[in-house]
């Protein structure tokens, strides 16, 4: 089944976390992870959103789970966000409930890293199966950088897409 990926700004009510297997134990305790959101939410207040989330439309209802970027969503629903957010959203041949005034975007990790990320990426590797996409400036907040790989809890991580 042939994939392909656009950009758009979606609503914050259209995203939903990709993380659902983590508790509200999780997000409660895990100082971490607390630290790392809450520095993500300053940087948003001060900056805006500098970088897209990547998310897909997996049961195509205009309703989109993030696959990177859910502490930033997070984030920008405890900021009670209202402007809209820019996406890369990864869809499926004959998907019918695109969002409106959507660009496409190849699947060149090269030209999503000029158009959308600054010029520069971590990582990137989109294929069938996969949309992995790592900004270059997580270093200032990425809990592995700040406390150690030991203590790095699985904050970033390989996506594997659920389709």
């Amino acid at each position: 089944m042939s994939r392909f990926i656009i950009f758009a700004k979606l609503d914050l009510n259209q995203l939903y976390s990709g993380c659902e297997h983590r508790t509200e134990e999780f997000y409660n305790e895990n100082k971490s992870y607390l630290m790392t959101k809450n520095k993500i939410k300053e940087d948003i207040k001060n900056n805006g959103i500098k970088y897209p989330l990547c998310v897909i439309n997996e049961k195509d209802n205009n309703y989109f789970r993030v696959e990177v970027g859910n502490q930033r969503l997070e984030a920008l629903k405890e900021l009670n966000y209202k402007h809209n957010i820019p996406c890369l959203i990864y869809c499926r041949e004959g998907q019918i409930n695109l969002p409106m005034n959507y660009i496409n975007v190849p699947r060149d990790c090269k030209k999503i890293a000029k158009d959308y990320f600054n010029g520069y990426l971590k990582r990137c590797v989109i294929d069938e199966e996969n949309m992995i996409i790592m900004s270059h400036d997580n270093d200032r907040w990425d809990p592995e950088v700040i406390y150690g790989k030991h203590k790095r809890p699985e904050i970033i991580r390989n996506t594997k897409l659920k389709v």
